[in-house]
């Protein structure tokens, strides 16, 4: 009976639409394949630093943790360093963060794990828990190794697809604008289309264009500043209403690309020294700062 609720899992992965239908799939059919009290479902993020870590709430929906940086000492970072199947049948004790609350709040106390793997690496781990006096078989194990090699196939096509899918979208939004910019010849009209399409069409948080005021005619000093002149979204235009400017070459990414005529990126601003932060952006959590280039000058 488990072996055939195995292969209804790995057809119905097969019509999946998105990732997140492939986890929520596979967590919702695994207690029919494998006794377990708690299934856990993480993905890595390399933007985050870390995992993205799925769980089922009560009504059977599929939920997002908190990621987990990679940093941190739990389950899914040992899964993942050691790239085998372990199992633990003592976790009263667990040093192990992600494991704890499980252990308190379910009672758990047995887990048999795996990385989810493309090839050599890592791209995911998943856990399958119960309480107390229960003790996985070898074919319980056998079935989770199972498990994850179709699940890591499965998410390892849809990310590709998806990625291929926002990158198809993101040449179309630089077409877009490089039409727009061939077409609308007012600067004040210009930028604010420009920063909402490459918004919109990136998937970005947030975008905005600042000009260096060459002649000081916006702030009374020449060369000294760049001056944002189109914000994406209310946050955006609130800041070009205040005049919103940073300094060249000073404590902020924008000022240190206009400096250097050279991108400016960070995946984690919590860790970058040089990073302004704004209060009207609170939950940015990576930047990238672009000079615009013509002619060789800034």
């Amino acid at each position: 009976r488990r072996l055939a609720v195995l292969n209804q899992l790995s057809e119905r992965l097969g019509q999946a639409e998105n990732i997140e239908d492939v986890v929520s799939i596979t967590m919702g059919m695994m207690d029919n394949i494998i006794p377990c009290k708690v299934c856990s479902v993480a993905i890595h993020n390399p933007e985050a630093e870390g995992y993205l870590v799925y769980d089922l709430d009560e009504n059977g929906g599929l939920t997002a943790l908190p990621a987990l940086l990679i940093s941190e000492k739990t389950m899914v970072r040992r899964l993942a360093e050691e790239k085998r199947l372990i199992a633990d049948y003592n976790l009263e004790d667990t040093p192990y963060t992600d494991i704890r609350a499980w252990v308190e709040d379910d009672g758990i106390n047995t887990l048999i794990g795996s990385p989810l793997m493309s090839g050599e690496k890592v791209i995911g781990t998943i856990m399958v828990a119960n309480q107390r006096d229960f003790t996985y078989s070898l074919q319980d194990e056998a079935l989770l190794l199972s498990i994850s090699s179709i699940l890591a196939s499965t998410l390892d096509n849809r990310q590709l697809f998806e990625q291929i899918q926002r990158r198809s979208a993101q040449l179309e939004t630089s077409a877009e604008v490089s039409r727009i910019a061939s077409t609308m010849l007012d600067p004040n009209e210009l930028l604010p289309e420009v920063v909402e399409r490459i918004k919109t069409g990136f998937g970005l948080y947030y975008a905005g264009i600042f000009l260096l005021d060459e002649d000081g005619s916006l702030t009374g000093e020449s060369g000294r500043w760049a001056v944002l002149r189109a914000g994406s979204g209310e946050p955006g235009r609130q800041m070009v209403a205040n005049q919103h400017k940073l300094e060249i070459a000073g404590a902020s990414m924008v000022g240190k690309a206009v400096a250097e005529a050279k991108a400016q990126i960070s995946l984690n601003v919590g860790t970058q020294a040089d990073f302004f932060r704004n209060p009207a952006l609170p939950d940015t959590k990576s930047e990238i700062a672009l000079p615009l280039v013509s002619r060789g000058r800034v």
